[in-house]
């Protein structure tokens, strides 16, 4: 069977329509392929069957051609947490809650000031806890103050949202 050259042998590769697929997630099919990089920082693929283009992100690829069980379209975690790393060894089937264990641990959850819809930021919410507690003022007064509804207010105060903000004593 032919096997590309001029690349990483020491990697396994397997053979996926007219293409060749590396555990690592490089495709050949007489040269290199480059993936493209989406906004999440994912590498995706377009590959094509019978004329028919179809995507491929690199993760799924690789575990779809080097898993024992290949699954198409299941949710398949980085177990680094980055994206960019699609080796073999480095990827592995999960749950959607695994995988968000996964972005907690490797501090890719966009929380607080880092979600782009944010009105508030630490210091705010802090704020917002000392305004409350002294008395004197109500969620509407605050959230005039700041600019934003109430309810944001009151949210916040509560720990709906912001809950990774710890309540000063």
């Amino acid at each position: 069977m032919w096997a590309p050259t001029s690349i990483p042998m020491a990697l396994r590769w397997k053979p996926f329509g007219r293409y060749f697929v590396s555990e690592a997630a490089h495709v050949w099919t007489g040269k290199m392929k480059v993936p493209e990089t989406t906004r999440k920082g994912y590498l995706r693929y377009h590959l094509y069957d019978r004329g028919k283009r179809t995507k491929w992100y690199a993760h799924q690829l690789v575990m779809f051609l080097f898993s024992d069980d290949p699954r198409v379209g299941a949710l398949v975690r980085h177990l680094d947490g980055d994206p960019l790393n699609n080796l073999f060894a480095n990827l592995d089937y999960g749950s959607a809650k695994q995988n968000a264990e996964d972005r907690d641990r490797h501090g890719r959850t966009a929380r607080g000031a880092k979600v782009a819809t944010a009105q508030l930021c630490r210091e705010k919410v802090q704020l917002i806890d000392k305004l409350y507690d002294a008395g004197g003022n109500t969620f509407t007064d605050i959230g005039n103050l700041f600019g934003v509804q109430p309810s944001t207010i009151r949210r916040a105060y509560h720990r709906q949202t912001w809950g990774h903000v710890p309540k000063e004593n």
